[in-house]
């Protein structure tokens, strides 16, 4: 799938965030229309199947619902009342952030287990590099290698 190319074209999403929004039950001002637009104008690509998709962070893409989630009012404080309304703005970046990283844990515990695969327990054999990337990574993974090498931590 390619969506480094833009087409030479205008778009502007102004009338898709307001939909948005209000589908949300959200006021967002002119300003945070115009600077969400900005934003979103400079993510979007259209893959080689001609589907509009947005950059969300993570190296992941997806629809406009969710750069709206992602970029929008709740997310970045550019309306006049949050989203949702039980949680704080605080509240809500928190949680973006864990969305964000959750998909980059998977990866380093995988990274870490293919070190361990590839080249041993990093207890026994002494590399330091490996015991942090797979500390780092999995954490049960690395006390049970620990265990294994008779070391304490």
């Amino acid at each position: 799938m390619s969506t480094d190319a833009k087409p030479a074209i205008s778009i502007t999403f102004t009338d898709a965030i307001r939909n948005q929004a209000k589908a949300q039950g959200s006021h967002i001002t002119d300003k945070a229309v115009a600077d969400l637009d900005n934003v979103l104008r400079s993510l979007w690509a259209v893959d080689d199947a001609n589907n509009l998709s947005f950059d969300v962070g993570g190296g992941q893409r997806g629809t406009f619902a969710d750069a709206f989630r992602v970029y929008g009012p709740a997310g970045s404080g550019t309306a006049d009342t949050p989203a949702v309304k039980d949680k704080s703005r605080t509240e809500l970046a928190v949680e973006q952030n864990r969305a964000a990283r959750e998909g980059r844990s998977v990866a380093l515990a995988v990274e870490a287990q293919d070190i361990a695969d590839r080249y041993g327990n990093p207890w026994i054999t002494g590399n330091r590099t490996h015991q942090g990337i797979i500390t780092n990574g999995n954490a049960n993974l690395a006390a049970r290698l620990r265990m294994q090498a008779g070391v304490r931590k």
